[in-house]
């Protein structure tokens, strides 16, 4: 097995590894490989771009306050939906429940941190 970037003729096999397994393909890579293994590939990824949003609010607010909050940075950072999904890690059950009422949604799978 050989792992190598990827070629612009590899995405089709990446993104059907994508398909397949019910996840979105990035409209971009920082940088994209594939594993391969006699000429067939085995695997394709890469790192995404992924922005992130640092908001510290007054903790005294009402959650329905940080909620218009958070909607109108969002909507003002990504009014047109280039950069999403956004993902929001929160360890509060009922800022959760909030966020859900404002579209927020559980993702698929669970976060792990290497490093």
């Amino acid at each position: 097995m050989i792992l190598r970037y990827a070629l612009r003729a590899d995405e089709a096999q990446m993104k059907e590894f994508y398909k397949r397994l019910d996840l979105n393909f990035p409209a971009k890579f920082l940088t994209s490989f594939v594993v391969e293994d006699e000429n067939v590939i085995l695997a394709g990824g890469g790192i995404n771009p992924l922005p992130e949003l640092s908001l510290a609010m007054n903790p005294e607010l009402p959650g329905l306050r940080k909620g218009r909050i958070l909607r109108m940075v969002l909507d003002l950072i990504d009014g047109n939906g280039n950069l999403g999904p956004f993902y929001v890690f929160v360890n509060d059950e009922k800022w959760e429940e909030q966020l859900k009422g404002y579209g927020f949604r559980e993702a698929k799978g669970k976060v792990l941190i290497y490093g």
